[in-house]
């Protein structure tokens, strides 16, 4: 859904609910949109796996496994894109500081 609406809208359904709180870029807007759809998907599968266990044990991971999944994931995300701002900073005052060539 994140990567069909962020095609089809030219505005990612994360930019949507988050663009009011985050300036980000738009290649940042769609690197968070693939990788949310990454973790649905990863949370998905894991979903379906526990299910085929048990319910006892479904439950359980419904009510305490997806909540911290979900958070260490968007974590994760927000530190990769916080990486890729520095990296991209550092970079840009490097080359500002490096003579023209002749």
């Amino acid at each position: 859904m994140f990567i069909v609406a962020d095609s089809l809208f030219r505005r990612s359904p994360v930019q949507f609910v988050f663009g009011w709180r985050l300036q980000l870029t738009i290649a940042e807007w769609r690197e968070l949109s693939f990788g949310m759809a990454a973790l649905m998907s990863v949370i998905a599968a894991l979903n379906f796996v526990v299910a085929s266990l048990s319910t006892f044990l479904w439950v359980n991971f419904k009510l305490f496994a997806i909540p911290f999944v979900l958070s260490f994931g968007v974590v994760l995300l927000a530190r990769r894109i916080q990486k890729a701002r520095f990296e991209a900073t550092v970079l840009r005052q490097v080359e500002a500081r490096m003579p023209p060539r002749p």
